[in-house]
């Protein structure tokens, strides 16, 4: 869990919290794992968090809300766009 996840940052003073907070950053990685196996290329499975997220996480997106909807727009210069549209589809089923 040491491969470009803060994860040994502790935030505060009181066991509890570093507790908690150990415990979200390894539902973190657990799940971005999970996903990988999921839905993307075999090749995302062996990557870093760091190359994972700056990919799949932290992406460009504008929401907007239309009377009964939620549309997420992401920016169509993103390389791992269509991995992550196929990734949704894949989900989806």
């Amino acid at each position: 869990m040491g491969s470009g996840l803060p994860v040994w940052r502790m935030p505060v003073r009181e066991f509890a919290g570093n507790c908690a907070w150990l415990e979200i950053a390894r539902l973190a990685w657990n799940l971005a794992k999970w996903i990988a196996q999921l839905a993307l290329p075999d090749e995302v499975v062996r990557w870093e968090w760091k190359r994972f997220r700056n990919a799949f996480v932290n992406l460009a997106a504008e929401v907007v809300k239309r009377s009964r909807q939620i549309w997420v727009r992401f920016q169509g210069a993103h390389r791992f766009l269509d991995v992550l549209l196929a990734a949704h589809e894949r989900l989806q089923v």
